[in-house]
């Protein structure tokens, strides 16, 4: 069995569990409280990730790679490459 079907058959195994687990072994109240927890994860997440790839405008970055492409190269002159 190749590693891809073994990872994707334990993968499939571990996610039937849970929707097993979560349709018939939890109560209404644990119910609310799991997706309450997966609500505020997937905000948290968001959030996250928003403040992440906000980073500088692409002409600054431009600019500062240019800046630094320079520079790397004036150093490997200095050691003589």
């Amino acid at each position: 069995m190749s590693r891809f079907l073994r990872s994707a058959l334990t993968a499939g195994v571990i996610v039937g569990g849970f929707v097993v687990a979560y349709r018939y072994l939890l109560d209404d109240g644990a119910r609310s409280q799991v997706s309450s927890l997966c609500a505020t994860t997937k905000d948290f997440v968001t959030k996250m990730s928003s403040q992440v790839c906000q980073g500088v405008p692409s002409s600054e970055s431009a600019q500062e790679t240019e800046r630094n492409q320079a520079w790397v190269a004036s150093q490997w002159e200095s050691l003589g490459y």
